[in-house]
């Protein structure tokens, strides 16, 4: 959407898009919980992360996906851990 269209936008399409937003849920490796890119979602709890994060591209998604966090549970806590001290 350029500028123009963006102030052109009734309410009632703001608050659509508003729970259309609540209903994705981000949950990506780098941190950064908003959409960039080429996304993709787990295929066990739904949560979408970038892409670019796990050098995925289009050629080389999966067809299945499980994220990070649904295919290790126990080790998501170092990971965010080594995160959180860069």
């Amino acid at each position: 959407m350029t500028c123009s269209q963006d102030t052109m936008a009734t309410e009632e399409s703001i608050e659509t898009e508003d729970e259309l937003s609540k209903d994705e849920v981000v949950n990506c490796i780098c941190l950064f919980n908003e959409e960039n890119g080429l996304m993709i979602q787990c295929d066990v709890c739904l949560c979408w992360q970038h892409a670019v994060c796990f050098d995925l591209t289009v050629e080389t998604l999966p067809k299945k996906y499980i994220c990070f966090v649904c295919s290790d549970p126990t080790g998501n806590k170092a990971i965010k851990d080594r995160l959180y001290k860069v």
